[in-house]
């Protein structure tokens, strides 16, 4: 299937997601945290946790559907669905939430939110260290992460941790962009438009351990936008090829993402508050 109709298929996929008012929970979704947070029990913590990760979805979806319909209100919602993510990330300890943690970190990168960038890092690395998941072999967008950040802030210490792992993940089609990195040219436009087709080959797999299988990252070229917000940081030009994935209403996003006032959002901040992890 060509990029077009990918894309095609991933909008009509959401356009229907967010017209389904059987995917209208959120009442229930309340009824569960609250029943969550006047229990205050490990049991409870999870089942609250699980909620948190409805939250996330609803918002990125409706999120990514009001960009396209031309409301830049959407982008704040997809930045609270990206807070809730990283709330569930920090409840969690195992350091096993690999797609997720990439794709999260991708996120902080590209709107240059430093201390959320470096939690995220130092969770990968981490993870990678300890051996906490087998699935980090998949993970080349979680590689590729890592490598923006080392680049970002200039640093050797992530790439040399990386080089200690006996198992270290393979960055796959973002070794291209890495490799000619000082080059704005055709082969650093090949590289993105190769990430590009990855990306929507990842968000539509049906099997093993995709990558973007998640909203809003299905359709916002979460690794594009971090890519060209570290290269703008250190005065590198990022070339925009012409791909079906890097739409208009994606690549334009506010400087800041105002998070509108969420449903009932006292008792997702009032759970968080009793898993100690409020910021």
């Amino acid at each position: 299937m060509e990029a077009k109709k990918k894309v095609e298929k991933l909008l009509r996929y959401l356009k229907k997601w967010c017209a389904n008012p059987n995917n209208d929970l959120r009442a229930n979704w309340v009824r569960e945290l609250r029943k969550s947070n006047q229990k205050q029990s490990k049991q409870a913590l999870a089942v609250g946790s699980l909620q948190i990760w409805f939250w996330a979805n609803w918002h990125a979806q409706h999120g990514l559907l009001a960009i396209l319909n031309g409301d830049p209100s959407g982008w704040g919602l997809i930045e609270l669905s990206f807070r809730y993510r990283l709330w569930r990330m920090r409840i969690d300890a195992s350091m096993t939430q690999v797609a997720e943690s990439a794709l999260l970190l991708a996120h902080a990168i590209a709107l240059n939110e430093r201390e959320k960038t470096a939690w995220l890092a130092d969770y990968q690395l981490n993870s990678l260290k300890n051996k906490s998941s087998n699935l980090w072999k998949f993970s080349k967008l979680g590689l590729f992460g890592l490598e923006l950040w080392a680049k970002d802030t200039n640093s050797l210490l992530v790439l040399d941790t990386l080089c200690t792992l006996p198992e270290a993940p393979e960055l796959g089609v973002y070794g291209d962009i890495i490799r000619c990195w000082d080059d704005d040219g055709q082969r650093l436009v090949d590289g993105i438009c190769h990430a590009c087709d990855y990306h929507l080959e990842q968000a539509l797999a049906q099997a093993g351990y995709p990558e973007f299988a998640m909203s809003p990252y299905d359709l916002l070229p979460i690794d594009y936008l971090a890519l060209r917000r570290v290269r703008d940081t250190i005065g590198l030009n990022t070339p925009l090829p012409e791909h079906p994935l890097l739409r208009y209403e994606f690549l334009n996003p506010p400087e800041t993402w105002n998070i509108p006032t969420a449903y009932n959002d006292s008792e997702v901040i009032r759970f968080v508050e009793i898993a100690g992890i409020i910021e």
